[in-house]
């Protein structure tokens, strides 16, 4: 076992770790604005797991995969955070999942045809559909690329957010719950058969694996640390940088 830090400067051990998801039902797809909510119709699709991660922030809106009049997760639904309106909505392919902004561009992964979608937030449309390894969920746009973790094979895919050129990393991460996200010089993957990989950036190549595997759970980056959690067993942990 490899230790790792609680937030209350302990070894490993369990704590408390929660998640929400909030869903409305609404009739109107461009909401109203009132009180501070907009109802949007067929947020994350028909499919439970593709709502995690369906939401992302910036690139000039908050960007949610939603159904469409006659498919299933295959727009994306553009909001504007002052005036809590749906603004645009850009078709993307049916099974989509999560998305993400950075590098001047709206990123959405899509594990049933094994790719990533990239939308000019400005022109609002896809223009470019990348392949990545089988069963691309959860990613992150970070430390130099759009970086996805394939739940079919536990590879990770790092795509040049200019080029569109993809390359594989042999991460090994198998599962199906799981979680990636790029920070503090480093790329990380979470998954269910293994708590926690690290992946030089540069080199395309995992430099470090943390065990033991704790289930399924989440990662991100923050306040100098690593953070993780395994709700399996209702544990979070606290990793400091490297």
């Amino acid at each position: 076992m490899v230790p790792i830090d609680r937030a209350d400067g302990g070894e490993s051990g369990e704590g408390d770790a929660g998640e929400a998801q909030d869903e409305e039902e609404g009739a109107d797809r461009r909401g109203s604005g009132a009180a501070g909510a907009v109802a949007v119709d067929g947020v994350g699709g028909g499919d439970g797991r593709a709502a995690l991660g369906a939401v992302g922030a910036g690139e000039g809106g908050v960007w949610l995969v939603v159904d469409g009049p006659d498919c299933t997760s295959c727009r994306v639904a553009r909001i504007d955070p002052e005036t809590m309106r749906v603004t645009a909505e850009v078709k993307v392919q049916h099974g989509s999942a999560a998305v993400r902004t950075g590098s001047g561009a709206v990123w959405v992964t899509n594990p049933l045809k094994d790719l990533v979608e990239k939308i000019d937030p400005v022109d609002e449309k896809v223009v470019d559909a990348i392949e990545t390894g089988p069963g691309p969920r959860f990613f992150d746009v970070g430390e130099g690329g759009v970086w996805t973790l394939n739940q079919g094979d536990g590879t990770v895919t790092r795509i040049d957010p200019g080029t569109g050129k993809a390359t594989t990393v042999d991460a090994d991460v198998p599962g199906d719950g799981g979680d990636l996200t790029a920070g503090g010089g480093w790329v990380w993957a979470r998954g269910s058969g293994v708590l926690l990989v690290r992946v030089d950036p540069d080199e395309g190549a995992v430099v470090a694996r943390y065990g033991p595997s704790s289930g399924s759970g989440a990662v991100i980056v923050g306040g100098g640390a690593v953070w993780l959690s395994a709700h399996d067993i209702n544990a979070v942990w606290r990793l400091p940088l490297p």
